[in-house]
């Protein structure tokens, strides 16, 4: 019978090996898995250093930083609840470590935000959801580019048309918004010139 970890050796374990450190030793191999082409270790790696450019935001950037490593933990393209799958895993994983709830409860907060469909009540989570769409959109034309073509193969299991609608109903829903960055405005007028600048691309086939 598996005997529990006592919470002195977890202690003294957290103490010589910082979770941080723990967290990401835990996460490249899933993020590196097959099949992961842009919600890979480099889209997190690219999440953190905008994090560092805008920690000075937040008054909690650390769980910030776990939370950018968990985001995609759980990657589906078929399924719509990567995000909560995401947010129980980095859950069970930090109650392992004995994080205090309250700082899980943040960490929670702020990958469900990258789902981009509600706001976040949470000021630090707007920022992590604001970063999670700048690295993907609001980058040069050239790596925009890139970035398109590795989504398109995640999606290797749609059809190019049903691929194609969906790239322009997602652009279409974000530049009807009246902002697509509710912190990070400065992303802002990149982000809708590369999306703009696409879906002209799609149109034209």
């Amino acid at each position: 019978v598996p005997q529990t970890v006592s919470p002195r050796l977890i202690e003294e374990y957290n103490r010589r090996i910082p979770i941080t450190k723990q967290i990401e030793a835990e996460m490249i191999p899933i993020m590196n898995a097959p099949g992961r082409f842009y919600h890979n270790e480099k889209h997190i790696r690219d999440c953190l250093i905008l994090l560092d450019k805008h920690k000075h935001l937040m008054t909690d950037p650390e769980s910030a930083e776990w939370a950018f490593w968990y985001h995609d933990g759980v990657y589906d393209p078929k399924s719509p609840d990567n995000e909560a799958y995401s947010a129980h895993m980095a859950r069970c994983s930090l109650l392992e470590k004995m994080v205090p709830e309250n700082k899980i409860d943040r960490v929670g907060e702020c990958i469900l935000a990258t789902s981009h469909e509600l706001t976040s009540n949470l000021p630090d989570a707007r920022i992590v959801a604001d970063i999670d769409l700048a690295v993907g959109l609001a980058v040069s034309p050239e790596q925009f580019d890139i970035n398109a073509d590795n989504i398109r193969k995640e999606y290797a299991h749609v059809d190019d048309a049903a691929f194609m609608k969906g790239r322009r109903d997602f652009f279409l829903s974000m530049l009807n918004k009246e902002r697509i960055f509710s912190t990070l405005t400065e992303y802002e007028n990149p982000a809708r010139e590369n999306m703009e600048r696409h879906l002209k691309m799609l149109a034209n086939g």
